[in-house]
């Protein structure tokens, strides 16, 4: 599978682009190269991100050109990179239509509100509490012709709190994007996102595979280093890679390896977003792998097949 030349259109501080950087670094994003940010402000504090990763960056301020005009200087100066997939970053300029269509389905936005409800707008935040909604949250999505109507690819939900004000929700919801969007980019490199009609589905069977160097592993998938720290000192005997379960199927696989003795690894994704596969790492002895894959393929979901990968690894 070819790699995917990312490009990452910022206009303010850059945080995501922060963290989809941290994630090539760490070996999450392992078939991205970023290979250009482009800043539509002169003053974006962003770019900062991208100088210090020793990424090519270009400033291409609007000024008197037309929204159009402004799109093609973008696309002539990313043209040399062979870019297949762009992520605005809080890119405060709407991409009109000849530019949507040269990178169709190859353009995600994320927005910080569960779309549909608070789209459109920049003070989504606001507009949640004021409205009064108990959840609110992030999404990324695919950029349409339309403001934030493109097909829906992943969604984190962040409750609301009375106490909330526009810049506590938003900072909470914040933490949440920079999961969510690296995620994303992960799905869409791996080839896993195919688009019927308005609805994103998100191919890929549970796998599962034995690892040497669980510690590198740990970081990559997105593990505290709390807890790398920690579960890095019991990586003795079988260290085992489950790939593609539900948050929840996560949760029962740790449960069951800490009943027998065992540990598990589960990334900060499986607390905060519930709505899309993650992967995790097992750690324990020949015996509990063995009893672990028994107990599973007697269990719902997809937790007989991930006990079926499991068998697998250990005969």
């Amino acid at each position: 599978m070819k790699r995917t030349n990312l490009a990452v259109f910022i206009s303010g501080r850059g945080s995501n682009l922060k963290a989809i950087i941290d994630a090539i670094e760490r070996g999450y994003l392992d078939r991205v190269d970023l290979k250009v940010v482009v800043s539509n402000k002169g003053g974006a504090m962003g770019i900062e991100h991208a100088k210090n990763a020793g990424i090519p960056y270009h400033i291409i301020e609007r000024g008197d050109m037309t929204k159009e005009e402004h799109d093609e200087k973008v696309m002539q100066a990313i043209e040399e990179y062979g870019i297949n997939l762009i992520c605005l970053a809080g890119y405060m300029q709407v991409l009109q239509t000849k530019f949507v269509r040269r990178y169709r389905w190859g353009m995600m936005n994320i927005h910080p509100s569960l779309l549909p409800a608070f789209g459109g707008g920049i003070h989504a935040q606001r507009d949640a509490l004021e409205y009064g909604a108990k959840i609110s949250g992030c999404t990324v999505h695919f950029i349409d012709e339309g403001i934030d109507t493109g097909p829906i690819i992943i969604q984190a939900a962040v409750p609301v709190k009375d106490s909330d004000t526009e810049e506590t929700l938003a900072a909470r919801i914040l933490e949440h994007e920079h999961i969510i969007y690296p995620k994303a980019i992960k799905l869409f490199s791996e080839g896993r996102l195919k688009i019927e009609g308005r609805k994103v589905k998100v191919e890929g069977e549970v796998k599962a595979g034995a690892i040497e160097d669980a510690r590198y592993h740990m970081k990559r998938i997105g593990v505290s280093k709390e807890a790398v720290d920690g579960l890095s000192k019991k990586a003795g005997g079988y260290s085992i890679l489950v790939e593609n379960v539900m948050p929840r199927e996560a949760m029962v696989l740790k449960q069951e390896m800490l009943s027998r003795g065992g540990d598990c690894a589960v990334p900060k994704d499986c607390i905060l977003n519930n709505l899309v596969f993650t992967d995790v790492i097992l750690l324990g002895s020949s015996k509990q792998f063995k009893d672990l894959a028994v107990s599973l393929k007697k269990q719902a979901f997809d937790l007989p097949k991930a006990g079926a990968a499991i068998e697998r690894v250990i005969r």
